[in-house]
């Protein structure tokens, strides 16, 4: 079961790393600058995660209850929409 499960999240991690070569592809990125574009790239879209959990605290001590998740859930909607924003503008530019 273990090996089973690491080869199934291999397979996936391994599937989601040639989207980035679809997309290097897409962006007329030279191949030459694919692993500094894909570090550049992974910086900016894993900057959230630096401070995600300690800002989810901070918004859930200072309005517990309801309120401490809805304002959650508009911060990481915000995150979702620039995301969204950014995707919009490399693939229609």
């Amino acid at each position: 079961m273990f090996f089973l499960s690491v080869s199934i999240f291999a397979t996936g991690v391994y599937a989601v790393r040639a989207l980035y070569f679809g997309v290097m592809k897409q962006g007329q990125i030279p191949l030459a600058l694919a692993g500094a574009a894909i570090g550049i790239i992974s910086l900016i879209g894993y900057t959230p995660d630096i401070f995600v959990g300690s800002a989810m605290g901070y918004f859930l001590d200072e309005s517990p209850g309801s309120e401490g998740h809805q304002n959650v859930f508009w911060m990481l909607s915000g995150f979702s929409l620039i995301g969204g924003i950014a995707a919009y503008r490399y693939f229609v530019r």
